[in-house]
């Protein structure tokens, strides 16, 4: 019975070499094959699985923002959001706020602790 090939790399290259026989020496053969799936690695591979996940995701995520509970709600003509989109804010409301004005908030700080240190 065969014995299984260790590796992809030896899996192609004894699949190419059945194929094409002994025409080519044994150093190219492993340089050739080497290269070839270097390059798949490098560059196939990376866009094979970004393509795949992206279609994936893009569907989760379709899904999940069509459910009911993200759709906006409308009284008397006039938009609110959705219960979902509130309870998200005020999770996060926090956090948001902090980025967007911590760093004037900090300077104000420091600017007021150094006036009144020189103040005499």
């Amino acid at each position: 019975m065969d014995q299984l090939p260790a590796t992809l790399e030896q899996n192609v290259k004894e699949r190419v070499k059945g194929i094409i026989g002994e025409l080519i020496p044994e150093e190219v053969w492993d340089k050739l094959i080497h290269n070839n799936i270097e390059e798949f690695q490098k560059i196939d591979l990376p866009r094979l699985v970004k393509a795949e996940l992206t279609a994936k995701y893009k569907v989760v995520i379709v899904d999940e923002l069509c459910k009911p509970e993200w759709q906006g709600l409308w009284d008397n003509g006039k938009q609110s959001a959705s219960e979902m989109v509130r309870q998200t804010i005020l999770g996060s409301a926090s956090e948001v706020l902090v980025e967007m004005i911590g760093t004037t908030v900090q300077n104000m700080v420091n600017n007021i602790r150094s006036q009144v240190q020189n103040y005499r």
